[in-house]
């Protein structure tokens, strides 16, 4: 069985097929915190990852607060710059697009962001809000832009239209403002989108009609999606490869149904009997569960990061060896010494 280090690209068949739209190689990224008066510690948010995107995917990266998934969302469109690695877009460098080439790409890439209360400007129409990336960018004429935003709010059902268009965002509900965020994004006519965690701040009964639409657009436009979530059951529903990340590294990568049906590594096995279940007679008898919380990313364990909390730890081996992505089966790639 071959081993991977933790910077190589995580399935074959990606590798053999056309350029990837967004490809990440051995991204790093850390930050620098005050510990002390004159002490400055690292935060090791994002360690080592690599990650290729092609178009119309949808890839989800799931994990627990502090794994480090936002983190690198943010650098996929810039908002966040690599301690070290690459990132590619569409072939290009993104640290060397500047002025025309980089206004070009935040044209090309667009976010949903997680908080629709505050990604909206409360003095701006719903009107108004859609209008100005098509003027930022220069797109259109005044004349020709009402027919582009009346459409965006057709296509995310915000009806009827005119009187939406009308609207402050204080006038409609969180759902609605969720489904604004998605008309901003792709009014832009975008080929990637970061969609950080969009169903976090919605209520249940818009979860999955938000997931639904966001499906359907995506099908319609053909844009690549990076869904950050750490719910892994709307995962498995929304995208075709699901990556299980731990303590900025991933631990886990696969194709969706085959992650959550056969999770590998013993932290995505804990995520997935998190998940509730309904039906009393069909839980598990033995669920895994986690002990205590994710370490501090400023001092992270030795060995497999994982093992101070794994149900599994191997004694001498977990805790003082490193780790790296191997593929266990076909497409299903895991770091985990249980598979050494």
């Amino acid at each position: 069985m071959a081993v991977l280090p933790a910077t190589s690209a995580f399935s074959p068949s990606t590798q053999s097929r056309s350029t990837p739209l967004l490809e990440l190689q051995d991204v790093h990224v850390q930050f620098e915190v005050r510990t002390g008066l004159l002490r400055f510690r690292q935060v090791k948010a994002v360690r080592g990852v690599s990650l290729r995107l092609h178009r119309g995917e949808t890839v989800a990266v799931v994990g627990e607060s502090g794994s480090g998934k936002t983190t690198l969302g943010r650098v996929t469109i810039g908002q966040a710059r690599p301690t070290s690695g690459r990132i590619l877009f569409d072939g290009q460098d993104l640290a060397r697009l500047k002025g025309r080439e980089r206004k070009q790409f935040q044209r090309r890439a667009q976010a949903i962001f997680q908080d629709p209360f505050s990604s909206l400007d409360p003095y701006m129409t719903l009107y108004e809000s859609l209008s100005e990336p098509l003027e930022i960018h220069n797109i259109d004429t005044p004349q020709t832009r009402q027919d582009r935003i009346y459409q965006a709010l057709e296509d995310v059902r915000l009806t009827p239209v005119r009187e939406m268009a009308a609207a402050y965002p204080h006038m409609i509900s969180g759902g609605q403002r969720q489904r604004l965020g998605i008309a901003r994004a792709l009014i832009m006519q975008p080929e990637f989108l970061f969609a950080d965690e969009p169903v976090s701040m919605v209520d249940a009964s818009s979860r999955a009609e938000i997931l639904y639409l966001l499906r359907e657009l995506q099908e319609k436009h053909k844009v690549a999606i990076l869904y950050i979530t750490h719910d892994i059951a709307t995962a498995v529903h929304s995208a075709q490869r699901i990556v299980v990340m731990y303590l900025g590294r991933v631990v886990e990568v696969g194709p969706a149904r085959r992650v959550v049906e056969n999770p590998l590594h013993p932290y995505a096995q804990a995520l997935i009997a998190a998940v509730p279940e309904p039906d009393p007679t069909n839980r598990l008898a033995h669920r895994s569960t986690l002990e205590g919380e994710p370490p501090n990313p400023i001092d992270i364990p030795a060995g497999c990061a994982f093992h101070p909390r794994c149900p599994a730890v191997l004694a001498g081996t977990c805790s003082q060896q490193d780790v790296y992505l191997q593929e266990v089966e076909p497409d299903h790639w895991v770091a985990c010494h249980l598979y050494d």
